[in-house]
């Protein structure tokens, strides 16, 4: 004999005890959606960072990463906090200084 079929929402009530946890095991494939990069999770935040010796390279590697961890955001009800999200540029003076305007790149 088995139970009645319901629904599942996709969501954790906050303050539920289960919810880091639920959470952890909900976002532990995401690494998966990144090929060029790498990334680093910790609690809720997320890190993807790369190298590369031209800016050009870093900006190529990070959308191709964004673009596959946008895909996986939409296959798993998720959204990316776009007020929270940072890019940040570094390197030695005289490479930087080959950057125009790090925001457009």
């Amino acid at each position: 004999m088995s139970s009645d079929r319901e629904s599942v929402a996709v969501r954790v009530p906050q303050g539920l005890i289960l919810g880091p946890l639920l959470f952890i095991l909900h976002i532990n494939d995401l690494p998966d959606a990144v090929v060029q990069c790498s990334v680093l999770i910790y609690a809720d935040d997320t890190v993807l960072f790369c190298t590369a010796k031209q800016a050009s390279v870093i900006k190529d590697k990070l959308n191709g990463d964004l673009a596959s961890i946008g895909r996986w955001l939409y296959e798993n009800s998720l959204f990316l906090n776009v007020a929270k999200t940072e890019a940040m540029l570094f390197g030695t003076a005289p490479r930087l200084s080959d950057v125009e305007n790090p925001n457009r790149q």
